[in-house]
């Protein structure tokens, strides 16, 4: 028998409180407390029996003290209700003279109390483990610590009392425990069991009596037992059978009736009012679980019929259970029948057991130990609208929901981000957004590889119409990985030390889609726009983000976890989303010391001598863009994440006193409509490139492109850079790995010369001619080899990539910076990088790799030839000068589609990051473009290693 909920768990929820009353927050019957009574319901000690404690006023609780540096678990505050009480574990039960000794353990922890009086340990020495009572049933009055030739003391200082608790059951509670059908079971063997009808049955309970039928048939939906008119020939509910009893040796007219289907139809008389008796004869007057802490699942059956035979002899309303019993022990068989209470006639009785339940394993909302934070996805409705294939956001703590697809979210900002909070251990789950603190209690049912919610409006979840009817949304839980910051930028200590600069993209009234900056004008007491970057207002942040400042701004979230006894906890992780918040200082005066900072001033001008607010932090918005965050003045006690104002940079020439000043105006940074619409987007610059590097490991490497892979080709002697379908397999080792961006040295292997590698370098830097003219060095690319070339023209071929000719060459003075590359990634891209020159000796300026023919060639930023975007793959080791086999399979990212190579007849699976898929077929060219939405791509060809691409 599967169990409602397992007797630890029911425990775990008790302790938490408000977890075990929201089990039943949609039913009017809820757990009652019930002492055990001796000659009722009490039943034997013994090893696993549980029960509840009270005082007589109290119901007792555990909890962890400590003594002479020693942790115990021993006796706590009493408590007022059940929902905070401790649910205590008899173990290691032995029968005494007088009665029994045991251990008590609670939450699976062994329960100490002193010796000396029983309620609390004092003395570490005096510790007691082992109780003792004069009964040895659930009915007992006392319970004693037990010491050796000594009574003990009683265990609270008053008389104790065990209790459980029991459940009525109706039809609504039935429909929760399984939401397809109710199934009871009489815990014999099938060959024994005679007239068990509790299969698959469906469960209706009426409005007037409260009675609760069984019911199956076509239009089970439908019925109303209340409702003469739903009584249709094509239900049947299950009735006691007035004219068939088993042949048993018992004389009492109200036992032994076996249980038949009663068509709905023939319940009604003549005038179509349905008959009295047909009511009594189906009508359970109670469906009681009587003990949920020791007879889980168990339910006692009870009638009062009025049975009428075929003969005419009528008794009338005695109370009778339904249960499975034997009547003697040398009976082979047990029958589903009618019995008096006491059951004195029979030899064996068991009540029905609750077979299957529809609940939800723990473990899929759950994470041992650990917090689980899931984007929401829904995966029902009609396509491009409302709730299909979007993602479920906040927009604020009371808002409606916000339904986004994939492509215009960013799952490393928190408030698309959900932390279960709570789970029921059945299938009541709450969520809370990990940013605007938005709350969703779902009630959800398996449904294929998603969940239905079943309480979808009161949630303000959507609810799509499919073929003009109104259904319960389909959801599925994504798990998603979190750090402290998310949704905010962190500015490295070396971004900090250089300063950042503002600037400003978007729709807005002054540059349209163009970029401008935020200056201070020559009062230096506001802001204004400039298209130039060369009047550029330069700002050093000074961090904020230290746990002693006032300014620091934490959110704690409180979440819900499974032990590793699958038991569901809650805590509370502190500091779960902090935000890095900076002063914006632009002038310093000779002893270092601040003078002016920016600020948000009381007239929503960016006033910088105000004082109203000088605390910032960079938080990404629903547009993938960082804005400007502020604190208002209500705020700046309360450090309230989700009620930070975001401060967007507007200009309105045309406005009444705007004095083409750049304003800072409140708006959601929830919505990316809004926050593009209404002003510009603010994006963090630094001295230094700020685009990520490659991470600074040595490896062995191939560069990659859509185009074609790095390789070198010989031409007379001369290794020149070329694109080839084959990528050739390259060294990188780092160097000036303390800079904010590192180097590499970029090599390849010589065929038969393991001791030698040849180095990529800038040539324009390395090529060093003496000039007799000028007698000094001039740099120029004298090579000139390449489709590009023109063999009379030197300047033309400048520029030319092309590998050294060993490693001799770093020693040379001046020129090791020649060998050094950047590898950062493309913009707008995740995983492409372009590899760049650290300096140009000429220009000063940086060369970035392109191609020109085939050939691999160095181009200045901004020249009508673009630098080529690399997927930097990993390889294994070359043992000489060694390509890529053209066999191997190339995965390739570009403008809405990835490009498959040399994979001919093989299966190619491509899904979103979320585990969407895109793509499932099988390639018939060894030159395969498939069109996949933008975003990052997951490529697995015949079921090998995954590949993740990011597509434009």
């Amino acid at each position: 028998m599967n169990k409602k909920v397992s007797t630890l768990l029911v425990a775990t929820l008790l302790a938490a409180g408000p977890a075990f009353t929201a089990v039943y927050a949609q039913n009017a019957n809820t757990p009652q407390a019930i002492p055990y009574v001796a000659g009722q319901n009490a039943i034997n000690l013994a090893d696993g029996v549980k029960f509840y404690l009270s005082d007589g006023s109290n119901y007792l609780t555990a909890g962890e003290v400590k003594v002479n540096n020693q942790t115990f678990w021993t006796l706590g505050n009493s408590a007022t209700s059940l929902d905070n009480a401790a649910v205590f574990e008899v173990r290691n039960y032995s029968a005494v003279a007088g009665g029994a000794t045991f251990e008590l353990y609670v939450d699976g922890r062994r329960l100490a109390v002193s010796s000396q009086n029983g309620q609390a340990v004092s003395n570490a020495q005096q510790v007691a483990y082992t109780f003792y009572t004069s009964m040895r049933t659930t009915a007992f009055t006392s319970i004693q610590t037990f010491r050796v030739n000594a009574a003990g003391q009683n265990l609270s200082g008053s008389p104790v009392t065990a209790y459980t608790t029991s459940l009525e059951y109706n039809a609504a509670n039935l429909k929760e425990y399984n939401a397809q059908s109710t199934t009871f079971s009489f815990d014999f063997t099938e060959e024994e069991l005679v007239g068990n009808e509790f299969q698959n049955v469906i469960p209706v309970t009426s409005a007037t009596s409260g009675n609760t039928y069984f019911i199956r048939g076509t239009e089970t939906d439908k019925f109303n037992p209340d409702d003469a008119s739903t009584y249709k020939s094509n239900i049947s509910i299950l009735a006691i059978n007035p004219n068939s009893r088993y042949g048993l040796n018992t004389p009492n007219d109200t036992e032994g009736y076996s249980l038949y289907w009663m068509n709905a139809a023939k319940a009604l008389d003549d005038n179509d009012q349905v008959i009295a008796d047909s009511l009594s004869i189906a009508g359970f007057t109670s469906l009681l679980e009587a003990d949920q802490l020791n007879a889980e699942g168990v339910i006692e059956l009870t009638m009062k019929p009025t049975v009428t035979r075929t003969s005419g002899q009528v008794f009338w309303g005695n109370e009778v259970k339904v249960a499975g019993v034997k009547s003697s022990v040398s009976d082979t068989r047990a029958y589903v029948t009618t019995i008096l209470p006491t059951g004195a006639s029979w030899y064996e009785i068991k009540d029905a057991q609750l077979g299957d339940n529809t609940y939800i394993d723990a473990s899929e909302f759950l994470n041992i130990n650990s917090m689980n934070t899931v984007a929401i996805l829904g995966i029902n409705g009609v396509p491009n609208d409302g709730i299909y294939y979007n993602y479920i956001t906040s927009q604020a703590q009371s808002a409606p929901l916000v339904y986004r697809p994939a492509s215009k979210l960013d799952f490393t900002m928190a408030q698309n981000q959900w932390v279960v909070t709570d789970f029921d251990g059945k299938y009541t789950v709450t969520l809370q957004n990990r940013l605007s603190d938005q709350v969703l209690t779902l009630r959800l049912a398996k449904s294929g590889n998603g969940y239905t919610v079943q309480n979808a409006v009161s949630q303000g979840l959507e609810q799509p119409t499919i073929d003009n009817k109104q259904v319960n949304p389909v959801i599925r839980l994504l798990p998603i990985t979190t750090t402290q910051t998310d949704g905010y930028l962190t500015l490295t200590d070396e971004q900090i030390e250089n300063g950042i600069r503002l600037a400003f993209t978007g729709e807005t009234a002054l540059a349209g889609e163009q970029e401008f900056f935020g200056v201070l004008n020559r009062a230096k007491d506001a802001m204004i726009p400039t298209m130039s970057s060369d009047r550029i207002i330069k700002l050093f942040p000074e961090k904020n983000l230290n746990t002693d400042d006032e300014d620091v701004i934490t959110k704690d979230m409180p979440y819900a976890y499974l032990t590793a006894n699958g038991e569901v906890r809650t805590a509370t992780a502190e500091d779960n989303l902090v935000v890095p918040t900076y002063t914006l200082v632009y002038d310093y005066d000779d002893n270092g010391d601040i003078t002016a900072t920016l600020a948000n001033a009381a007239n929503g001008s960016a006033n910088v001598d105000a004082i109203y607010s000088d605390v910032f932090a960079f938080a990404k918005n629903m547009a993938g863009n960082y804005s400007l965050v502020g604190f208002a003045n209500t705020y700046t006690d309360v450090k309230d994440v989700a009620a930070m104002d975001v401060w967007g940079v507007t200009y309105n020439p045309t406005a009444t006193g705007n004095n083409n000043e750049l304003e800072f105006n409140k708006v959601s940074r929830y919505n990316s409509d809004a926050v593009n619409a209404g002003f510009a987007n603010v994006e963090i610059l630094s001295g230094l490139d700020l685009n990520p590097s490659f991470p600074a490991e040595p490896g062995h490497y191939t560069f990659d492109n859509e185009r074609g892979s790095i390789n070198m080709t010989d031409i007379k002697g001369i290794n020149e850079g070329a694109l080839a379908a084959d990528g050739m397999v390259f060294w990188l080792d780092t160097v000036d790995t303390d800079e904010e961006i590192p180097a590499f040295l970029i090599s390849r292997g010589i065929e038969g010369d393991e001791a030698t590698r040849l180095y990529m370098y800038n040539p324009i830097d390395s090529a060093r001619t003496f000039n007799t003219n000028t007698a000094s060095y001039d740099y120029e690319d004298v090579y000139f080899y390449g489709e590009d070339a023109d063999v009379n023209n030197r300047n033309v071929a400048n520029g030319t990539l092309k590998a050294a000719f060993g490693e001799a060459v770093m020693t040379e003075d001046g020129l090791a910076d020649a060998f050094k590359f950047h590898i950062t990634l493309a913009e707008n891209s995740d995983d492409q990088y372009v590899l760049s020159t650290i300096t140009n000796g000429l220009k000063n300026e940086q060369l970035y790799v392109a191609q020109r023919n085939g050939v691999m060639i160095l181009v200045e930023e901004g020249n009508d030839i673009e630098p080529m975007a690399f997927t930097v793959n990993p390889a294994e080791a070359p043992t000489a000068n060694e390509s890529v086999s053209a066999t191997e399979v190339k995965v390739v990212a570009y403008d809405d589609a990835i490009n498959i190579k040399n994979a001919a007849g093989k299966n190619v699976v491509i899904s979103t990051i979320l585990g969407q898929i895109v793509a499932n077929e099988v390639l018939t060219s060894d030159n395969a473009t498939i069109s996949v939405p933008a975003g990052i791509a997951i490529v697995s060809v015949d079921g090998e290693e995954a590949v993740k691409v990011s597509v434009r």
